[in-house]
C-alpha cells in the first residue's frame, strides 16, 4: 500500500470510460491475495469450460509486472524473517544438548546421532555427510537440504517436527503443491464481477453452488471492510486540506480517487451478490410451490 500501487491504478478513475477497467484491475490484484482457490498444475481453460467464446477467464491472469515484483519482494522479506526466527527458536536447545534435539527418521525411527557412532554403516555415512542445519528436519538434512528455504511452503513442510508452522499465518502470496510447483488460481471472483452469473461459475469455473456462495459471501464482507478501511486510511487530514497548496492539490485529489474506486467496487459487487441471492430465493420458492402443487394433486 505504501508503494502507491492502488493510487496508481485509480489515478484515472474520474474518467468514466476507464472506471470498469480500473475496478477489474483492483479485483485482479486482490484475487491474488484473498480467498484463493488453487487449480491443478497444467490445467487449461479448455479443460474446465467447453464454451468457445466464454465470458470467464477461469484461470486467474498474472499480475502486472510492477505489482508482482512488490509481492515477490514482500514474500522474500517474510521468508527471511521467519527463517531467522526458526533458527533462533532452535539454537538455545541445540547448543545446550545437541544430541537430545535430534529427532528420529520418519519411518525407521532411528536417530542419526546414534548412527554417527558407527560411521562404517550406510546410515552412519549419511549422518556424517549431512549438511549443517538446525531448523530443517533431520530427514531433509540427509537429503542435502540446509536452512536456506526457497519458499514458505517448503519451510512449513520441511522444518523440524517440534516447530509447528502454519502457512496461513505467514504473510506471503504463494500457492504450491507437495512438489513445490506453483499452482494456477481460479479466477472465480474476477469472473463473477465481470458477469455476475452463478450458472457460469458452476459450469466454467468448476465450483459447486454452495462453494461459490460461501466464497462470494466472504468477498462481500471483505470489500465492505476494505471500503471503510480505505476511507479512513486515505482520508485527507485537516492539515492537508487546509494547506493543500503546500502538500499539493493533486496528492489530496489522488486519495479521493482511490476511496471512490474502492467504494464503487464494493457497491457494484454487493449489487451483483444481492441480485444473485434474490434469484436463488425466487427459484427456491418456485420449487417449493411446485412440490406443494404436486403433493396436493397426488392427494386428490
Amino acid at each position: 500500500w505504501d508503494e502507491g500501487v492502488f493510487d496508481n491504478i485509480c489515478s484515472s478513475f474520474e474518467n468514466k470510460g476507464e472506471q470498469q477497467e480500473i475496478l477489474r484491475k483492483l479485483m485482479l490484484v486482490m484475487a491474488h491475495i484473498f480467498f484463493r482457490e488453487p487449480l491443478p498444475v497444467g490445467l487449461t481453460k479448455e479443460d474446465l469450460s467447453e464454451e468457445v467464446e466464454s465470458k470467464s477467464n477461469v484461470i486467474l491472469p498474472k499480475l502486472p509486472g510492477k505489482v508482482q515484483k512488490l509481492i515477490d519482494e514482500q514474500t522474500k522479506s517474510a521468508l527471511k524473517i521467519y527463517s531467522t526466527y526458526l533458527k533462533h527458536a532452535v539454537l538455545p536447545a541445540q547448543e545446550s544438548d545437541p544430541l537430545s534435539e535430534t529427532e528420529p527418521l520418519p519411518i525407521s525411527g532411528i536417530k542419526t546421532d546414534n548412527a554417527a557412532c558407527s560411521p562404517k554403516t550406510f546410515l552412519g555415512k549419511l549422518s556424517v555427510a549431512r549438511l549443517p542445519a538446525i531448523a530443517r528436519s533431520e530427514y531433509y538434512r540427509m537429503s542435502g537440504s540446509t536452512d536456506n528455504f526457497t519458499s514458505a511452503t517448503e519451510m512449513c513442510e520441511t522444518v523440524r517436527p517440534e516447530l509447528c508452522m502454519d502457512l496461513e499465518a505467514i504473510p506471503v502470496c504463494e500457492m504450491k503443491d507437495h512438489q513445490l510447483r506453483s499452482l494456477p488460481l481460479n479466477a472465480y471472483a474476477v469472473d463473477f464481477f465481470r458477469h455476475g452469473s452463478l450458472a457460469l461459475l458452476i459450469r466454467e469455473n468448476g465450483l459447486t453452488s454452495a462453494k461459490a456462495w460461501a466464497l462470494l459471501k466472504q468477498w462481500s464482507y471483505l470489500l465492505e471492510d476494505l471500503a471503510q478501511g480505505v476511507s479512513e486510511l486515505q482520508r485527507p487530514t485537516e492539515k492537508e486540506i487546509e494547506h493543500a497548496e503546500y502538500y499539493g492539490y493533486e496528492a489530496v485529489a489522488e486519495k479521493n480517487k482511490t476511496c471512490k474506486a474502492f467504494h464503487t467496487l464494493n457497491l457494484q459487487f454487493q449489487e451483483l451478490f444481492e441480485s444473485w441471492n434474490k434469484q436463488q430465493t425466487n427459484e427456491r420458492k418456485k420449487m417449493e410451490t411446485l412440490k406443494k402443487t404436486e403433493i396436493l394433486q397426488a392427494d386428490d
